[in-house]
Parts: structure tokens; C-alpha cells; sequence
């Protein structure tokens, strides 16, 4: 840099400068600023997250509720003492309704996340009789599905009707 005149050293100096700001504009700022912007997108859609949190959050007092609601209906369709409740609770309200009563379980079905009890039976009575055992048999906490519901005039006598039933209860499992 001696051997060089005043002026190839100041134009040395400029290009000197030069090749340091594009260095420093290339290798510092320009990666900051990249981080920058991609910090602040990331901020925007942890942002948006947490609201959707919070709203799940807010709703988290409903949905308990609701869970607890549905915890009634939860139990293994397929467990013996279960099948002995249902089919005694079918009698009691036969017993109630003043109803003759004939019953035929049948086997378990497993669909998806519930268990299936099918029951198929027929009570012979009055039709207030009957029309009281199946608004007590539909009102009852469980959940249930009536399959097939057949009415019809009893051979025995004339006021006296037959209802054919196959209902079927679901458990969550």
C-alpha cells in the first residue's frame, strides 16, 4: 500500500469498504433479518394456537359435564351381572305394567366402540297396559334401540293384545 499513489489508495480504501459492508450486509444483517421475519410468523401461529386453547379451555367445563352425562351409559354390554340387570329392570317394569312376560337373550354383537345385548321378547295385556310398559321401557337410562315392535290382537281375548319386541342396548366400551 506504500507503492501506491494517494490516489489508488483511497480507491483501494472505498473498495476495501465496499467489500466489507456487503460482508457484513451479507453474512450479519440479511441472516438476522431472515430470522426476524420467520420469528414473527412463528409468533403469529403460536399466537393463534393459544386462542384456540384457550377456547378449548373455556369449553372444558361443558365437555366435562357432558362426559360425565354419557359416564351412565359406559359399562361392558357383555358381562353377565349387566345382562342380569337389564333383563331383571324388563321384568320389574312387566311386573308393574300387570304384563305376562316371555324373554329370549340373545347373543352379544361388538360394533365399533359399544357392545350390542339383544332381547327379544312379547307381553300379552290391556293396550293401556302395554302403551305405560313401553313408555317406562323407552324412558329408561340406558341406551337403547327398539329393533323391531310388532302389536296385535291376542287369540286369547278380545282387549287383550300381544306386543313383539327385539330391542337391543348398547354399552360404551
Amino acid at each position: 500500500m506504500k507503492n501506491l499513489q494517494p490516489r489508488e489508495q483511497r480507491l483501494l480504501s472505498i473498495a476495501g469498504c465496499l467489500i466489507g459492508a456487503w460482508a457484513i450486509m451479507s453474512f450479519v444483517v440479511h441472516p438476522l433479518w431472515s430470522k426476524s421475519g420467520s420469528l414473527d410468523e412463528e409468533i403469529e401461529s403460536k399466537s393463534q394456537k393459544l386462542v384456540a386453547l384457550r377456547k378449548v379451555l373455556g369449553d372444558s367445563e361443558y365437555i366435562s359435564k357432558e362426559y360425565a352425562a354419557l359416564e351412565a351409559y359406559k359399562g361392558s354390554a357383555e358381562s353377565e351381572t349387566s345382562r342380569r340387570a337389564f333383563l331383571d329392570a324388563i321384568e320389574a317394569l312387566s311386573r308393574r305394567a300387570q304384563l305376562q312376560l316371555s324373554l329370549k337373550p340373545r347373543n352379544t354383537k361388538k360394533a365399533d366402540e359399544t357392545g350390542i345385548f339383544e332381547v327379544e321378547f312379547e307381553v300379552q295385556g290391556g293396550q293401556s297396559q302395554i302403551m305405560s310398559f313401553l313408555d317406562a321401557l323407552v324412558s329408561m337410562q340406558e341406551l337403547l334401540s327398539v329393533e323391531r315392535l310388532r302389536i296385535a290382537h291376542a287369540n286369547t281375548r278380545e282387549s287383550t293384545l300381544r306386543a313383539g319386541l327385539v330391542v337391543q342396548r348398547k354399552a360404551l366400551n
